[in-house]
């Protein structure tokens, strides 16, 4: 079988891969909508991902310079870039954190 087009749920997956660490985020995981909201990304984007056995057209070749450079992959931005997203999702996570615990109050004092 072609090592770079695993089967879906096979430990290659792509698919595997993030749900499997969607999961492990916080006491409960990350629902498909918290995730996208915090990538700032489309909720059919994380159903997508979490679908498909490969990396999208666009970022394998990508994630194969970083190999041949031997570099982690954030080494390829910017670091002005990679920082401004970071911050971005940050301030996702602090919002969606505050959303959370917003709701989990009003449950539990109705009034």
């Amino acid at each position: 079988m072609d090592q770079s087009n695993p089967p879906p749920g096979s430990p290659g997956s792509l698919a595997l891969h993030l749900r499997r660490l969607r999961k492990l985020y916080g006491n409960e995981g990350l629902t498909q909508e918290e995730l996208a909201a915090l990538a700032d990304v489309s909720e059919r984007t994380i159903r997508d991902y979490e679908t498909v056995t490969r990396l999208p057209y666009f970022v394998e070749p990508l994630v194969r310079v970083a190999l041949a450079l031997q570099v982690p992959f954030e080494r390829l931005v910017a670091p002005a870039l990679l920082d401004a997203l970071r911050d971005d999702v940050e301030r996702r996570r602090i919002t969606l954190e505050q959303a959370a615990d917003f709701s989990h109050a009003t449950k539990r004092d109705p009034g």
